[in-house]
């Protein structure tokens, strides 16, 4: 859903409301978590060591938990819970750019959590019909161990779901690769601090 005036937080709330039982917008449902998809879709796998050490690894985990992996510069998230990611929560992907405010629908569809070795935490989410893509990401940091590096990977498959979107895919596609930028940005500096 695309605006050119900033949504207020009860425009967003009731999309949120009317996207809560709306159907996933894509077949491969899961698939960031396992094989992705490459027919008719555009896939992104990329990654950065964040540095080393557990406590690197915890404060890589707390900025995930709070989606502070997403720009704040240019985007911002707002769900119906309580913030965290949990299997079936709904949030908006607020977007701003080229003057323009996009909302952008999204349920997790599962939360990567290693508790028995505290080595891997993250989420993946799926696309509702108000997001202007369709398809599915997953984020993940992972402490190693025997190295003591702390990564953070991105896996993710997407195409545009309607007719704008389609004419605007070079568009959308330079947008993806500067939230790739800024979002190991992002979590280098959450990790960091």
């Amino acid at each position: 859903m695309m605006s050119l005036r900033r949504p207020t937080r009860e425009q967003i709330a009731r999309l949120i409301a009317a996207e809560r039982d709306a159907p996933f917008t894509y077949p491969e449902v899961g698939a960031s978590l396992g094989r992705l998809p490459s027919h008719g879709y555009a896939v992104d796998e990329y990654g950065l060591v964040l540095g080393r050490g557990h406590p690197c690894f915890v404060r890589a985990t707390a900025a995930l938990e709070r989606f502070a992996n997403y720009p704040s510069a240019w985007a911002r998230i707002q769900s119906d819970g309580d913030g965290s990611p949990r299997e079936g929560l709904v949030f908006v992907a607020q977007i701003d750019h080229y003057g323009f405010h996009s909302l952008n629908g999204c349920r997790v569809i599962a939360v990567i959590r290693d508790d028995a070795t505290l080595q891997r935490y993250g989420f993946a989410f799926g696309t509702l019909p108000s997001h202007e893509e369709r398809g599915e990401e997953s984020f993940v940091v992972s402490f190693d161990p025997a190295s003591d590096e702390v990564r953070y990977d991105v896996r993710a498959f997407s195409r545009p779901r309607g007719a704008l979107a389609r004419l605007a895919a070079p568009i959308a596609r330079a947008l993806q690769r500067r939230f790739q930028h800024d979002t190991c940005e992002a979590m280098r500096e959450a990790a960091a601090s």
